[in-house]
Parts: structure tokens; C-alpha cells; sequence
């Protein structure tokens, strides 16, 4: 059986619906993307880790975790913590901004017992690992370290996104070295255009090429909303060609939330099912297509 764990935090998703109505939902990045692998390779078992509390809402994550298929049997339950909440705002183009309320959330709390990491990748001997800047950016510096060591040690591939959010983070530098540093152990990067522009100052694909492969022998992707999608393969960066996947760009988006989330998931369980990356992307691309058609994070089943 192949296995894949999704490091990080699902929070309570609130919108508002066609209607205006308010909708209340679970979401979070890694764990959209372990939602998307889940329903894409219905044959592997795919875990999410993370933390939460003991009260009502946290038992609800876990039955909606379940109900997608997601194993949680490693899932920590703090008596004293609970789970973040967040907000969608989406302008008249589907693009999305966000409020957070997650002082109290029990993610934060995921690597803090000692030689916790090690024993919780032991147990579940996953093919692949993956996790965001949001999965770090929430950590307290001594969990990052305990976290870097474990994946530079496991032997399981690692998929990492940046995702950098820089109100997550105590400053700029923080966040780069951190990133970088995840980054160098990753076989694949699944970096944006954006992010490389908020976190790094560049303004292109080929910039973000440069950059990463100095960093990474992974395989690259590079998203770049409705542009095309670049791929370097995992090969000497500087004399492959990179591969270029066309989006399907909708003339109206109505909320552009998870779109990458999607994309991550889609591709990346593609690609460990042995699907060539052109057609994983190809994939990838057109679920995000339905994505950002939809309201909320998560397309509905």
C-alpha cells in the first residue's frame, strides 16, 4: 500500500454563498491537498498530521477528515487548544483575500513533544511527505528544526510549497531562511510567481527557475496564475529544457481560493502514480479550472 502524509492545519472555513448566506466549512492548504490526492488515488492511503483540540468543532474536522477517506489515526488531540477559523473575501474578479483567528489553535502545538516527528513518520513509512510555508510558518522555531532533521533523514520524498504568507511570519528573513532550507531537501518544489515576487522580489518564471535551482535538484514546478505552468525535471536544471503546461483560463473566476491547493494535489499524486509530468500538469490544470468555479476552498463532492 503507498502511503502519503500532509503536514500542517485545517481551520474552519467561513463564505458567504451565491445567496449571501453564510457557509461554514473545514479547509487549509496541505489539507486541501491531501483531500485532492485522496479523491484522485483512491487505492492509497493518505494521512493527514496535525493537531487538535477535544471540543465539538475538533470532533467535526475529524468526521469531515474521515468522510474524504483521509486516515487520522496519528492526528494529537490537545485538552487545551481548539482549531483556527478563517474568512474568505473574494473581489469582483474571484480574487481572494483572507482574515485568521487561530491564537488558540492546537496545529501550533504538533511538534512539541521531543522525538515526536521521528515516531510519527516511523509509524505510518510514508512514499511521500508534504508541507507548505504555512506548515512551518505556524511552528515554533525548536518544531521546525525537530521537523528539518526528521525529513533530511527519513528517506521518504519530500513535496514542498512555499506558500509564503508574510503576516505568518516574525519577519522576511525568518521566513526565507526557513523556506530555503525545506527547499533544499525537497525532490519536488512546488513554487508561484507570486511568491517567489512577495518572498524573493522576482518577477517571472525564468527568474524563479534561476533562483530554485541553485537551491533544489528537485523537480521544479512553477505556477503563474492564468499564465502557463514551467517544470524542470529533476535532472541538471540548467541544460533541461522546462516543460510549459498551458492554464485554462475561465474569463470569470469566481473564487480563486485552493486553486493551488488543487493543482499540488493533483499533480503530485500523478506523479507518484508514475504519470509523466506534462500529463500530471495537464491534470492538474484542469481541476483547478472547476476550483476557482466554485465558492469556498474545497470543490463540494
Amino acid at each position: 500500500m503507498k502511503r502519503v502524509i500532509c503536514i500542517g492545519e485545517c481551520m474552519v472555513e467561513r463564505f458567504e454563498d451565491e445567496c449571501g448566506d453564510a457557509l461554514l466549512r473545514f479547509a487549509g492548504d496541505t489539507f486541501n491537498t491531501a483531500v485532492y490526492m485522496a479523491r484522485e488515488a483512491t487505492d492509497w492511503e493518505i494521512h493527514f498530521l496535525t493537531a487538535v483540540g477535544q471540543d465539538e468543532t475538533s470532533e467535526a474536522m475529524l468526521q469531515a477528515m474521515r468522510l474524504e477517506c483521509l486516515h487520522v489515526d496519528n492526528i494529537l488531540k490537545r485538552p487545551d487548544k481548539t482549531v483556527g477559523h478563517y474568512t474568505i473575501f473574494t473581489d469582483g474578479h474571484g480574487e481572494r483575500s483572507f482574515t485568521y483567528q487561530r491564537q488558540q489553535s492546537a496545529a501550533r502545538t504538533l511538534f512539541d513533544d521531543p522525538g515526536s516527528t521521528e515516531e510519527l513518520l516511523n509509524r505510518v513509512d510514508p512514499d511521500l511527505i508534504y508541507l507548505t510555508g504555512i506548515s512551518l510558518a505556524i511552528l515554533p522555531e525548536p518544531a521546525r528544526v525537530q521537523l528539518l532533521n526528521a525529513l533530511s533523514t527519513c528517506g521518504s520524498a519530500v513535496a514542498f510549497d512555499p506558500n509564503y504568507r508574510p503576516s505568518l511570519w516574525e519577519d522576511r528573513f525568518k521566513a526565507l531562511h526557513w523556506i530555503q532550507s525545506f527547499a533544499e531537501i525537497s525532490s519536488f518544489l512546488l513554487t508561484s510567481v507570486e511568491d517567489d515576487r512577495q518572498l524573493l522580489g522576482l518577477e517571472s518564471p525564468e527568474q524563479s527557475r534561476t533562483y530554485w535551482s541553485r537551491v533544489t535538484t528537485g523537480e521544479l514546478i512553477i505556477k503563474n496564475g492564468v499564465h502557463p505552468v514551467m517544470i524542470v525535471p529533476q535532472t541538471d536544471k540548467k541544460l533541461t529544457e522546462a516543460i510549459s503546461v498551458p492554464v485554462i483560463a475561465e474569463s470569470q473566476p469566481v473564487d480563486t481560493t485552493g486553486a493551488g491547493d488543487a493543482f499540488n494535489g493533483a499533480y503530485l499524486i500523478k506523479r507518484m502514480m508514475g504519470t509523466d509530468p506534462t500529463a500530471s500538469a495537464t491534470a492538474a490544470v484542469k481541476l483547478c479550472s472547476s476550483v476557482v468555479m466554485c465558492r469556498g476552498a474545497l470543490l463540494p463532492r
